[in-house]
């Protein structure tokens, strides 16, 4: 899998949270059913969430110029592995993400399928929740976090093995497997 990351430099918490949930794009099972995940936020509207996240925003420990509000983090699954994958993997996954990411965070995580692949949107506040720390992450964090994601994708799910990659210095590369 692919794990990409955009900080924003503005709040926009409201334009993403919408994004993320526009029911066109949003996978959903034969019931109409999906999932949102949300940790260490309460309620179930983004005016809600957005409201916390502001309010936790009010507790940064060093305010500077350049600071992220919030990151935009999407993990993408390859599009040959769409037969093999379902809502509860892809919600197992984002928990599993979420965990390994920082479990002090403020998230909401949603599935989506558009471009051609399903991919999970998680929305996160860029510090944690009431500490008021930073929650960045180093290049080398960040190479950690993704093979460690995807070693738990081969162990739990080693149906999806077109969404394999090798996460190196050199860029991604798609392994044979």
């Amino acid at each position: 899998m692919i794990v990409k990351v955009k900080p924003y430099k503005r709040p926009a918490f409201a334009k993403l949270l919408n994004y993320m949930l526009d029911k066109k794009s949003k996978i959903l099972n034969r019931n109409g059913e999906s999932f949102v995940i949300t940790h260490n936020l309460r309620g179930e509207e983004i005016e809600n969430w957005v409201e916390q996240f502001q309010e936790n925003e009010k507790r940064r420990q060093y305010n500077h110029k350049k600071k992220n509000y919030l990151t935009h983090e999407i993990i993408s699954f390859h599009r040959d592995d769409v037969k093999n994958i379902s809502l509860d993997k892809m919600e197992d996954m984002a928990r599993e993400y979420i965990q390994l990411r920082n479990p002090n965070g403020m998230y909401v995580a949603v599935p989506h399928f558009d471009k051609e692949h399903y991919h999970i949107h998680f929305c996160l506040s860029a510090i944690e929740y009431k500490s008021g720390k930073s929650l960045r992450m180093s290049k080398q964090q960040f190479q950690e976090l993704k093979k460690n994601i995807q070693k738990y994708q081969q162990e739990k799910f080693p149906e999806l093995s077109k969404s394999v990659v090798e996460h190196g210095k050199k860029g991604i590369h798609i392994s044979d497997k």
